[in-house]
């Protein structure tokens, strides 16, 4: 969890220059932990904000202080929070503004309820601050490991098997026009709306990609007035390009990989008519591994079924996925020599080939212990 002070204005203050009956404020907020004596107090975190010309009002952007790595969310009664406002001089010393101190207890903070607050300043004949104080949890989703992340009260509740991020993923890929893009997931998305993208998610922005979609790429919505005229609705290209993309990115950024038993894995191409075999290397995978790897089998399936549109053949799937399923952990003192990483490459598209072909067959397992994105 984290704990996000947000200094959003500040109003009536008192004149810092008396030249122009203005003044140049800036904002200095700090947490101590909270202590009876003063000197023993120990700072926690300090930031200060940009400062607002010319303003006795000034309001102020993005300007936060951030606590990172809380254990819980009564951690913060334990906290004071100290706010000072100062006038900016560049030729002397800068003027006090005012100032208040916050026990942080009297809020009852909880988790994703914010509160925003206004308090008078001290010291000062006039003046006060406006505060949004949040308790959220760490957002990032890339890199992280899907049991972290299905820990956390925003994914909970989603109420879904996997991370949100990935059932809007899986439902906006299945879509008939997608599936027979032609060399979906081999033809690369664009980086800068793969960014953008990852942004929406990492900040808890829960915009579905087909909403996305709308605010990016104008032209969808002249393509969807079209079909008032009787004119086929065209998806867009670069976003499926994209989403197919981001797809592989995350998988591929997963602390451990989707499957995780590389020797074994690597055989599966030796093994290719035992199903015992592959099931048993399934279910050696962590639940939530198995379900994601029955969401993408599920998917890709789907698109080889149509490569005679989409050119995309289970080997060819295979080629440009397979490499972000499964890899070897390097040994960094006794590196590989070239020849066999790319052996060890080929051997994973082999096997995850067969995996993708004898999808119907692992279909049972799979719909018997979890749940299709389909049914979501």
């Amino acid at each position: 969890m984290k704990f996000i002070i947000t200094i959003i204005s500040c109003s009536n203050l008192i004149v810092g220059d008396l030249l122009t009956g203005l003044a140049d404020p800036y904002v200095i907020c700090t947490i101590f932990s909270k202590e009876k004596e003063i000197t023993k107090r120990k700072m926690i975190g300090q930031f200060k904000t940009e400062i607002i010309y010319s303003s006795l009002d000034p309001i102020y952007t993005n300007q936060q202080l951030i606590i990172d790595n809380l254990k819980n969310e009564n951690e913060i009664n334990n906290y004071i929070l100290n706010i000072e406002v100062y006038d900016y001089d560049y030729m002397k010393y800068d003027d006090f503004l005012g100032s208040v101190e916050i026990p942080l207890s009297e809020f009852n903070l909880k988790l994703f309820e914010p509160q925003l607050i206004k308090k008078t300043l001290q010291q000062v004949e006039h003046g006060d601050i406006t505060l949004d104080l949040q308790i959220t949890e760490d957002s990032n989703l890339f890199g992280i490991s899907l049991e972290e992340i299905m820990n956390r009260k925003r994914e909970q509740l989603h109420k879904y098997p996997l991370p949100k991020l990935l059932v809007d993923m899986f439902k906006y890929l299945h879509h008939e026009e997608i599936l027979i893009e032609e060399g979906i997931f081999r033809i690369p998305g664009n980086a800068k709306m793969i960014l953008q993208l990852k942004k929406c998610y990492d900040n808890c922005q829960d915009r579905e990609i087909p909403n996305f979609i709308l605010e990016h790429e104008k032209r969808l919505l002249e393509q969807l007035d079209n079909n008032q005229n009787g004119k086929k609705y065209q998806h867009d290209q670069q976003m499926v390009r994209t989403v197919a993309s981001m797809l592989k990115e995350f998988i591929r950024q997963l602390p451990t990989p989707l499957i995780d038993h590389f020797d074994d894995f690597v055989k599966v191409v030796d093994n290719q008519n035992d199903t015992n075999y592959i099931l048993n290397l399934i279910q050696k995978l962590p639940k939530l591994h198995q379900q994601l790897l029955f969401w993408l089998l599920e998917l890709l399936f789907e698109v080889a079924k149509r490569s005679d549109s989409n050119k995309m053949t289970t080997s060819n799937l295979a080629n440009v996925v397979g490499i972000n399923v499964c890899w070897k952990k390097e040994d960094t003192a006794n590196p590989q020599p070239l020849e066999k990483v790319r052996t060890d490459a080929v051997k994973v598209m082999a096997s995850f080939d067969i995996l993708i072909q004898k999808f119907n067959v692992l279909r049972p397992y799979f719909e018997k212990h979890f749940t299709s994105y389909l049914k979501l």
